[in-house]
């Protein structure tokens, strides 16, 4: 009896995720996920398989957004009595049109949070706390330089049915530059480590550049051993060639 038109956006997905207190917003770096399974944005969506950060947006966006998106929602909000204290998760699509929200969320992403946490240089618990106590306006977010690249290893079959079970080995002493992020795993009762699920683990790079951080992400999936565990081998590939920048 009802039928609801949605228009299709077409246009590079990006992440700007925000955290406020009700009257003030403060926006993280922008990030971008690669949610299709395979390479060139092909085959089924999945949570994610990759992520960067910053992404970088054409200049004065990143302000742009704040104001026009992450700030009216907030006063939305607000208008409606509804005091909204914590995380806003902006999905948005850069469409010839400008940028159209395609989902708000109120919680971290994953895999977006763990290339933006690693180069939070703020206390993360003094920014939630100034959230809960209603102090964000006094809070200025400090960031290291560079970048962070995510990889995500997931199993094969995901996200339809992914298979468990898989033996997994992470190397001793990781790469200079890397980290790994646990997902779907758990630990046997002899010690060793198995696949539990779809998305297994996040393999992060960090470096001065994206480039540098690309290159250490993938170094640190050769040095996980893991039979059949798919990934992308073209996260950051399109930020790489500059769409963005040339809008």
């Amino acid at each position: 009896s009802e039928v609801v038109i949605e228009e299709y956006l077409e246009g590079q997905e990006i992440t700007l995720l925000a955290v406020t207190d009700g009257r003030t917003v403060r926006a993280l770096l922008p990030s971008q996920d690669h949610k299709r399974l395979l390479e060139h944005d092909q085959g089924p969506n999945t949570g994610g398989m990759g992520a960067i950060c910053p992404l970088e947006l054409p200049e004065g966006l990143a302000k742009e957004l704040e104001h026009t998106v992450l700030e009216p929602l907030i006063h939305g909000l607000s208008a409606e009595g509804i005091e909204y204290q914590g995380v806003i998760y902006a999905g948005l699509i850069l469409t010839t049109a400008g940028p159209k929200v395609l989902e708000f969320n109120v919680r971290f992403g994953d895999p977006e949070m763990q290339v933006i946490l690693p180069l939070l240089r703020s206390d993360l618990l003094g920014l939630a706390r100034s959230v809960t106590e209603g102090r964000l306006a006094h809070i200025e977010l400090a960031w290291r330089r560079g970048a962070a690249a995510a990889v995500v290893l997931a199993a094969p079959g995901y996200p339809m049915d992914p298979r468990e079970g898989l033996p997994i080995w992470l190397p001793e002493s990781p790469l200079e530059g890397v980290l790994y992020f646990h997902g779907a795993t758990r630990e046997e009762q002899g010690g060793g480590l198995v696949s539990n699920g779809g998305r297994i683990l996040t393999v992060v790079g960090m470096g001065e550049d994206l480039e540098t951080a690309l290159r250490n992400a993938y170094q640190g999936v050769g040095e996980v051993r893991s039979p059949e565990l798919c990934f992308r081998r073209d996260i950051g590939a399109r930020a790489i060639a500059g769409s963005l920048r040339r809008g």
